[in-house]
């Protein structure tokens, strides 16, 4: 289950990236060329893509176990 987290992590943090490279940084932003602003780009996609690792792996954890309770005897 572990590797299953950091590979869930590593998929979303990259599909959050990609996402937002879609939005439009130089209407947030003064300087969207800027280190800071793509500091500020890294530091949303790590925390989107965890937030969403973490749901993901939530769900499939109660998935199983909610499997488990309505299987046993």
């Amino acid at each position: 289950m572990p590797l299953l987290n950091i590979a869930a992590a590593l998929f979303f943090i990259i599909i959050a990236w990609w996402a937002l490279q879609a939005l439009k940084f130089e209407k947030l932003v003064r300087q969207p060329r800027s280190p800071q602003a793509k500091v500020l780009q890294m530091i949303l996609s790590i925390a989107l893509g965890t937030l969403v690792a973490n749901f993901f792996t939530d769900y499939l954890s109660w998935f199983t176990l909610l499997q488990e309770s309505l299987l046993a005897p």
